[in-house]
C-alpha cells in the first residue's frame, strides 16, 4: 500500500462509528469556516471488517482559493468504556502532515477515483464541488499483520483539523467515533 493510500485509509477508518453506523460531526457542533464544507459523507459496508474492502462516498464544497501548504492533524484516542468510567488513551504521533500536497505529489498519475468523478488532480484543490457518488473511493486491505490487528481493533475517538497557508488558518475540524474490527476477531 503506497503512503498516500495509507494516509487516506487511516482517515477512512476514523469515519466509522462505534454503533456500526456511520456518523461524523463538526467540532463544537458548527462548521469551522466558510471555505470548506462537507455536505455528505458515507462509508460502506457496515460494519467494516479488516481485511476487507472499504467504499467512501462524499460531497464536499470548496468555496474559496487555498494558498497552501495544507496541513492535517489528527488526534486519536483509544477508548475503553467501563461501567462507571471511560478511559481515553492518546495515540502519540499519528497522522500529522505539515504539507499534504507534498505527500500526495509522489503520484505519477491522478488516481482513477478522482478522474472518474471529474475531480481535478490539483493540490491545493481549486474551488468547486467534489462528489464521489458516481464512482466511490475504494480501498482494499488484503492482509493485516497480527501485531497491527491487535492494536487496530477497538473503539477510537478522533479530532481531525485541516489548515491552510503559512498562518495555518483553520478550514475544517471534524470529530468522529470509530469502531475497528481487524484480523480474525469479531
Amino acid at each position: 500500500m503506497e503512503r498516500h493510500q495509507y494516509c487516506v485509509f487511516i482517515f477512512v477508518l476514523l469515519f466509522y462509528s462505534i454503533e456500526s453506523r456511520f456518523s461524523w460531526r463538526y467540532c463544537n457542533g458548527r462548521q469551522t469556516s466558510d471555505v470548506v464544507s462537507i455536505d455528505s459523507l458515507n462509508i460502506s459496508p457496515k460494519p467494516i471488517r479488516l481485511p476487507g474492502t472499504i467504499n467512501i462516498e462524499f460531497y464536499t464544497q470548496l468555496h474559496g482559493n487555498l494558498t497552501g501548504p495544507l496541513s492535517v492533524k489528527a488526534d486519536i484516542w483509544r477508548v475503553k468504556k467501563r461501567r462507571f468510567t471511560t478511559m481515553r488513551t492518546k495515540i502519540p504521533g499519528c497522522c500529522n502532515y505539515n504539507n499534504l500536497c507534498a505527500e500526495m505529489s509522489t503520484h505519477d498519475e491522478c488516481p482513477s477515483y478522482l478522474t472518474s468523478n471529474n475531480i481535478p488532480c490539483t493540490c491545493p484543490p481549486t474551488p468547486g464541488s467534489f462528489n464521489t457518488s458516481v464512482t466511490p473511493v475504494t480501498f482494499t486491505v488484503a492482509e493485516i499483520p497480527l501485531y497491527v490487528a491487535m492494536f487496530a481493533t477497538g473503539n477510537f475517538e478522533a479530532r481531525i483539523k485541516l489548515r491552510d497557508g503559512p498562518n495555518k488558518q483553520l478550514l475544517l475540524c471534524v470529530e468522529v467515533d470509530v469502531k475497528i474490527l481487524a484480523g480474525a476477531q469479531g
